[in-house]
């Protein structure tokens, strides 16, 4: 019979997942979208009565509806930058997004000596990572972003989503549509790549080059080979924040 010991949850934009791990063995997970959390809490009913819940979130409504349904159940902990267990190297820890500190808790766990995290969503964070624990990163747009963006600061272009499969050799666009998602399609990748560049060259311009780990859901977008695709990268940080921290 499959047991677990404590639950990890990650509340992002995009999409809440959860992770039901044994010490820091994932046994199951389930991810829906943010915007149906609020309506679907039955999925809360998935973590039993009284196990240690850690968490991280970067949207304050949805950290409501979380903590009000397991208020009477359980006390979950909030991943932070004073119980995340790693240094942090930042002026304003309080700013790093709980998501990122789960992100660097893993990497930095990995014990390799320089990463960079590439977690691809709503937004596109870069977080560096080496053997001084969290150093920073960058912010850019996600990919919905940009078509987001033509669409709010035009006057004709249509509001469309990114298709599933983005798999294809045309360069250029038949289509209005078409145009604006070979915009992403051919600009991402090089804007992703570019910042991987930038930090290598002026970090470790001389040492090998970092580990490139990959998790988000429209992670799929990218094509870099050299990138570990980790899905659960940012369950496993809290999973293991939960370790330290002792509530598992």
């Amino acid at each position: 019979m499959t047991t677990f010991n404590h639950a990890c949850i990650d509340i992002g934009n995009t999409n809440v997942h959860i992770g039901l791990f044994d010490c820091l063995n994932l046994v199951d997970s389930i991810k829906i979208p943010t915007s149906g959390f609020y309506n679907e809490c039955w999925l809360l009913e998935n973590i039993p009565k009284n196990l240690p819940v850690i968490y991280c979130s970067v949207v304050p409504t949805a950290k409501k509806v979380l903590l009000h349904k397991l208020s009477t159940t359980t006390t979950p902990i909030e991943l932070n930058h004073t119980n995340c267990g790693i240094p942090i190297s930042y002026p304003k820890p309080e700013e790093i997004g709980a998501d990122r500190l789960a992100n660097a808790i893993a990497a930095y766990d990995s014990g390799t000596t320089f990463s960079i995290v590439v977690d691809v969503g709503t937004a596109t964070t870069f977080d560096i990572i080496n053997e001084q624990g969290y150093c920073g990163g960058v912010i850019a747009p996600g990919p919905q972003g940009y078509l987001d963006f033509l669409n709010q600061n035009t006057a004709l272009l249509p509001n469309i989503s990114l298709p599933k499969n983005m798999l294809t050799e045309n360069v250029i666009g038949k289509s209005t549509s078409e145009a604006m998602i070979l915009g992403v399609k051919l600009g991402y990748n090089a804007m992703v790549s570019g910042i991987i560049c930038s930090i290598s060259d002026r970090i470790h311009p001389k040492s090998q080059p970092p580990d490139l780990l990959l998790v988000g859901g429209a992670s799929d977008l990218l094509t870099t080979p050299t990138f570990q695709y980790r899905p659960f990268l940012t369950l496993q940080g809290l999973a293991i924040a939960s370790s330290k921290i002792g509530i598992t």
